[in-house]
């Protein structure tokens, strides 16, 4: 696991992950025996409440090429959801077999030189092979642009209740169903290949659908604890994963099916190092043997970056050759380019067909969960209440164990520190004032390290007790090679993904250590608290209120108003990874936390998820949307 123990504030970090990694191994409530794995992934990823649609294929155009031919074809996969896909069909009777292609995060989509070339070789070696533009990847963007699917954008899809794995999940099954519906397919042999992000999601397909025989995951295999506090792609998180599972046995309960892994001795990315495959492999192999007397998997290992090289395709047509019994023919390692514009399905789309993005797609969820809230009479508090804690996963055992007081260095302030029954250190700088006036619970956003001297002099000329909190992974975010692990991604990239394999969200911590210092400070005589905060920690301050209801007054600046995912402008800074909870927006959104609040809230300088300020009839329309919200809920 990546981490520089020199700065104190990862060391602590890596040593909590650790803990809790530690105490997910002797909890984990394998179901294996009595689950299949299918059933497991369809609890885990709530997959029966996003059945598949239909399939509808429609075949815009057909290329004939002088021993293949290429179909560039839409299909549907969740109502509505259309892909674009290119099915490579070699000349012949058939019945051929098949294999689903699965590109990475590598420029292009389905249409890159290292599926194309893929592609061709497989097809040429009498593969019917399809790729597919993943969810978000090459035709699939925002606009029917290619754009990066993970990072913000990509943990929206948790917001609505659903993941990036779990979309991906189904539009590979209906994939597979596309396949079997082909009369020149031999539906049993049937296999799937992908590198990086691709074999990410040949793994996962693999493991849910038997019909899969042979798969051959490129430079994507590792543990699921190597994912920790690293920097991989929202795509490859499980929600709550590692309290069920890991990758181990993913891996061991594919058999009897057959899996050969391919990994590089020169790979750059920790997760998916020797070290971290070898591992799973073992632990995989050491099982299947046990259970069925040999192993169905097998690995190589090749002197090669993070890539899908010739060689390892060559590596993977034998491996299918052998695992089908067979013949291939052709020119295995001719590639002939086809430039993108031919494999693109955007030309020539009816409306009907359209492809959409994230963004359609949450926005989609988002009006749903509207019309479903505007035909309410009534909505249960309690209900709300027990569904929100849920998503956030509070720990209402989190305790202090230890208080520890020493000088800060600022004059008329003190610094405490509160050791929790984690092994955490929450970290406080106070300064006493008028017991008769509120004590100010300031959460900045970025904590401590980022408030400047002019706000400081502020709290300091305030006549009442004021108490400054860094939250829990503030710290450890402002060091430079945290900074440095999630650069060119939202801040808390890393560390929110790391908590959700873990069952856990930044914010639910949060709400949690507002809890702690909230009573903290009330065993002082702090009767009346005002929690004040800005940006990523006004949420976590509404949900500690509509749970705990320890503050009188809120004072939030750039509260967002939606977490509705909004195209950032460069001008603006986006809110972070810390503020995505499954299901929010599906439980009503940021409406639905203020309509629950009963005490005076001041809210200054609103904003969108992109960091937009939110002005006029926006505020307008979704003042009187908390307000309706708010006249149906009841005790």
């Amino acid at each position: 696991m990546w981490i520089d123990i020199g700065a104190p504030e990862l060391a602590e970090l890596k040593h909590w992950v650790d803990r809790k990694y530690a105490q997910l191994i002797t909890q984990r409530k394998w179901k294996g025996k009595r689950q299949s794995m299918a059933s497991l992934l369809n609890d885990l990823l709530l997959l029966d409440e996003m059945p598949l649609a239909t399939l509808e294929t429609a075949v815009l155009r057909e290329t004939d090429h002088t021993d293949y031919a290429i179909r560039t074809l839409v299909f549907q996969s969740q109502n509505g959801v259309f892909l674009p896909a290119n099915l490579y069909i070699p000349k012949g009777v058939g019945p051929f077999p098949a294999i689903l292609n699965s590109h990475g995060h590598w420029d292009g989509g389905k249409a890159g030189d290292i599926v194309q070339q893929m592609a061709q070789r497989m097809v040429r070696a009498g593969y019917v092979v399809l790729c597919i533009d993943a969810w978000g990847g090459g035709e699939r963007g925002s606009q029917q642009k290619e754009e990066y699917h993970g990072g913000n954008l990509g943990a929206a899809l948790f917001d609505v209740g659903t993941s990036l794995l779990a979309v991906q999940l189904l539009d590979n099954k209906q994939a597979i169903n596309l396949l079997c519906s082909l009369p020149f397919v031999d539906t049993s042999r049937i296999g799937a290949v992908g590198a990086s992000g691709g074999g990410n999601q040949t793994l996962w397909i693999t493991a849910y659908d038997e019909r899969i025989k042979a798969a051959v995951p490129v430079v994507s295999v590792g543990t699921f604890e190597g994912y920790l506090l690293q920097r991989n792609c929202v795509c490859e998180l499980l929600p709550n994963g590692l309290a069920v599972l890991e990758a181990k046995d993913l891996l061991s309960r594919i058999a009897p099916r057959c899996v050969h892994i391919l990994s590089a001795t020169r790979e750059d990315i920790p997760a998916f190092q020797p070290s971290q495959m070898l591992r799973a492999y073992e632990e995989a192999h050491a099982e299947q043997v046990n259970k069925f007397g040999n192993s169905y998997l097998s690995y190589k290992l090749f002197d090669e970056g993070h890539d899908f090289s010739v060689a390892m395709q060559a590596e993977a047509l034998d491996f299918f050759n052998e695992k089908f019994a067979w013949p291939s023919e052709g020119a295995a390692d001719t590639y002939s380019r086809n430039e993108r514009a031919t494999l693109n399905a955007r030309i020539p789309l009816e409306v009907h067909f359209t492809l959409a993005g994230t963004m359609d797609y949450v926005q989609d969820r988002h009006e749903q969960m509207r019309a479903y809230l505007m035909s309410k009479v009534e909505l249960v508090e309690d209900v709300l209440l027990t569904a929100l804690h849920k998503s956030l996963n509070v720990d209402d055992n989190l305790a202090i164990d230890h208080v520890e007081h020493t000088v800060s260095g600022r004059a008329g302030w003190s610094k405490i520190i509160l050791t929790t029954s984690d092994e955490q250190n929450l970290h406080l700088l106070t300064k006493e004032g008028t017991p008769s006036l509120p004590t100010q619970l300031i959460l900045p956003a970025m904590g401590m390290a980022s408030i400047s001297e002019e706000e400081m002099v502020s709290f300091t000329t305030y006549e009442g007790t004021v108490v400054l909190m860094d939250v829990f992974g503030v710290r450890a975010q402002q060091t430079v090679p945290m900074a440095a692990l999630d650069e060119d991604l939202p801040a808390f990239h890393s560390l929110a993904r790391t908590l959700m394999w873990l069952g856990e969200t930044l914010v639910g911590r949060w709400v949690s250590e507002i809890r702690l210092v909230v009573d903290f400070l009330r065993e002082k005589q702090s009767a009346v608290i005002q929690l004040i905060a800005n940006r990523e920690t006004t949420l976590a301050a509404l949900c500690y209120q509509a749970l705990y209801r320890g503050a009188a007054q809120m004072k939030l600046t750039e509260l967002p108003l939606s977490l509705m995912p909004q195209r950032t402008d460069l001008a603006t800074k986006p809110l972070n990874m810390a503020v995505h909870i499954p299901g929010i927006i599906s439980w009503g959104d940021v409406s639905m936390l203020r309509a629950l609040i009963d005490i005076p809230v001041l809210i200054q300088q609103p904003i969108d998820s992109a960091g937009q300020a939110v002005h006029g009839k926006q505020i307008d329309d979704l003042a009187d949307w908390t307000s309706s919200l708010k006249n149906k809920i009841r005790k």
